[in-house]
């Protein structure tokens, strides 16, 4: 019985030192990924990428805002001063609700998610119309 309760003492120090001395989680980027029936990529920029982009602006607590443009997609990565939560997802999302595309544009499918930021601050070549494409077969 004394020797558990030392057990479990000595596992509690442990964990405690653990978290005291826990690497702090990397910092999260919210990605957003538009699969547009456009294939020229000028048309692409005009119509979509722009709208966009100045959506994402105005979201709250943005500290760095990138995209990329491509045939038939649009790619934003949004960096959070404060680290991206499921709240600052949420908020890029309503944004993007807010846009308003020219009749002719057609979006084919929109993925808002977190995600870690790539060292080399590149994100082109996710697969963006992964959804898109699934729905298709």
């Amino acid at each position: 019985m004394l020797a558990t309760r030392w057990l479990l003492l000595a596992l509690g120090l442990l964990c405690a030192q653990a978290l005291g001395h826990a690497e702090p989680l990397p910092e999260q980027a919210v990605y957003v990924d538009l699969c547009v029936a456009e294939q020229d990529a000028n048309r692409v920029w005009e119509k979509v990428h722009e709208p966009v982009w100045e959506g994402l602006r105005a979201v709250p607590g943005v500290g760095d805002l990138r995209g990329a443009v491509t045939h038939g997609m649009s790619q934003f990565q949004l960096m959070f001063r404060d680290g991206a939560t499921r709240n600052d997802r949420a908020a890029v999302e309503a944004a993007l609700a807010r846009v308003a595309f020219a009749p002719d544009v057609e979006i084919l499918s929109t993925r808002v998610e977190l995600g870690q930021p790539r060292g080399d601050k590149l994100f082109v070549g996710r697969p963006a119309c992964s959804e898109h494409l699934r729905r298709e077969r």
